[in-house]
């Protein structure tokens, strides 16, 4: 972030100031801290929203009672912005784009007692389609913020019609409790159902706000939510800037960056959460050692409620056991769990390789067919290493011939 401002450029959490507000350049002010670009804002009040139409634009034909026609498309206003995109992309190779606002479902009018489902002239399916083939970018995807809500037809539906490949979803908005495990197994239902996929969201920018920071504000519960993020490889993950070092409970109004949604009159504050800023460090570490594009993971069955255990495979030997536990009310638990039919561990060892709250050198290496870890803390966050039992030995005979030399 000071890297930058010392560009000349206004760090702010979200997209700020935009044409609407308006704002005008006023000049350049050299201080203490090096030259920066000062703007005056024109509307200063609450009503002047980030969130609007900087350009508006008819896309369907209007009906006599005034609901959209989906299946009459204004072909002028498809081709004007399909066009402005794709060659936006051209220019700067963007692999993606993000649909702001996706939840809406366009092609639907309030009220219309008569729902369309046909997503022959779905402006987000088209434009992806038009990149793709005409400027042959064959993996350019779309990023949905969206949250699989039935408005006029079912929201899975909507996002096949609008041909995502990801949406941004609402795990940000769920306690680490029983109800934030089942939505993340709902999720892999779907992205393994459908041809989209549902992210595990650590915090978002414009969701960041004091009447829902009770969902952030516990020790670790951040911390978990992005181990569980980047390396459970088989879901997308989203993360708001500046999130790795804000402050689990903000000291001041100005720390909330959902707040600068609107006008304020104060400066954004940065947090300065070194404890989250380390773990996510390490995290990120991990990630770049054990995380490949071939990566695939595996959520496994278990009983114990509050839990997510899965397995990490590299093509299809699993390397890695993945444990999260997250159930306040039991501060030790066992936590048994099932793994696949068509997998044998039995000459296997779950050695410790991670462990984001324990030091690994007190946790127990165990027989991996065992599927049982005995004595799990609270808010444990684990990674065991998938290894042949006669490695184990061989490492122990080197070990005491070192002791002996």
């Amino acid at each position: 972030m000071n890297y930058v401002k010392k560009q000349g450029f206004e760090t702010l959490p979200v997209t700020e100031h935009s044409p609407a507000r308006p704002i005008q350049f006023d000049k350049i002010i050299n201080d203490e801290n090096g030259s920066w670009a000062n703007f005056k804002v024109e509307n200063k009040t609450s009503s002047a929203l980030i969130f609007n139409s900087i350009t508006p634009y008819r896309w369907y034909e209007i009906d006599k009672e005034g609901y959209v026609c989906p299946d009459k498309p204004i072909q002028a206003t498809f081709d004007y912005f399909i066009n402005k995109v794709t060659n936006l992309q051209k220019e700067y190779n963007f692999d993606f784009i993000r649909a702001d606002m996706a939840h809406n479902q366009i092609s639907h009018a309030h009220l219309n007692p008569l729902k369309n489902e046909n997503d022959k002239h779905e402006m987000w399916k088209l434009l992806k389609q038009n990149i793709q083939k005409e400027s042959n970018i064959p993996y350019f995807a779309t990023f949905g913020e969206a949250f699989l809500s039935d408005y006029y037809i079912s929201g899975i539906k909507d996002m096949e019609n609008k041909d995502f490949d990801s949406i941004l979803g609402i795990s940000n908005f769920y306690f680490l409790d029983n109800s934030f495990s089942n939505l993340i197994k709902y999720y892999i239902k779907i992205s393994n159902e459908h041809s989209f996929c549902p992210s595990i969201v650590s915090i978002t920018n414009d969701s960041d706000k004091k009447e829902t920071n009770k969902f952030h504000q516990s020790p670790l519960s951040n911390e978990i939510r992005y181990f569980i993020q980047l390396l459970y490889s088989s879901l997308t993950g989203y993360t708001g800037m500046g999130f790795e070092i804000r402050n689990n409970i903000p000291q001041c109004y100005s720390e909330f960056s959902g707040c600068f949604t609107n006008y304020q009159n104060d400066k954004y504050q940065w947090g300065n959460n070194i404890e989250l800023f380390n773990s996510i460090s390490k995290i990120r570490k991990i990630y770049s050692k054990i995380i490949t594009p071939d990566t695939k993971s595996v959520l496994l069955d278990t009983p114990t409620e509050s839990t997510l255990v899965w397995l990490n495979y590299e093509g299809e030997i699993p390397r890695y056991l993945f444990l999260v536990y997250f159930d306040a009310s039991t501060p030790k638990k066992d936590i048994k769990f099932k793994y696949p039919d068509d997998i044998n561990l039995e000459n296997k060892k779950l050695k410790p390789y991670f462990s984001l709250t324990e030091n690994k050198l007190f946790i127990e290496e165990i027989n991996a067919n065992l599927s049982e870890i005995k004595d799990v803390n609270f808010a444990s966050a684990r990674i065991y290493e998938i290894i042949d039992k006669s490695n184990c030995l061989q490492n122990l005979l080197n070990l005491n011939k070192i002791f002996k030399n």
